[in-house]
């Protein structure tokens, strides 16, 4: 079983450019067991007069060697636009990651670049493979 941080992922999004500016970015884990991984994570969010109340989806994780590792999230959303913090399961993968559980948490930042947004991640919390 693994447990602390398990990646830092820079992320681009469409988030309006007058998003507030959070903290900076924590430093990146190079070497964990998702580092120079790519992430995809379709999703979706509950808004109440344009402010997001909850947000939920799913991620797909790809190394480098064309293994996979999947789970669900789920946020809530303290802004416009954003699931700020939640928590997300591990639900298997393939490959390397055949069997991946654990139960984690997220927080992440959002700021302004031109007509875009970027931003960055922190998943925490326990996995393990069989």
């Amino acid at each position: 079983m693994g447990r602390g941080e398990v990646g830092v992922a820079e992320t681009r999004s469409g988030r309006s450019p007058t998003s507030p500016r959070p903290s900076p970015p924590p430093e990146d884990v190079s070497d964990g067991f998702l580092d120079k991984t790519e992430v995809t994570c379709p999703a979706t969010s509950d808004s109440v007069n344009g402010v997001d109340t909850a947000a939920r989806g799913y991620c797909i994780v790809t190394d480098k060697d064309g293994d996979k590792a999947f789970l669900v999230w789920q946020g809530k959303g303290t802004g416009a636009g954003s699931a700020d913090a939640g928590t997300f399961q591990w639900t298997g993968g393939t490959g390397k990651f055949a069997g991946l559980q654990g139960n984690n948490t997220f927080g992440h930042g959002i700021f302004p670049i031109s007509k875009t947004s970027g931003g960055w991640t922190v998943w925490e919390g326990d996995w393990r493979l069989p």
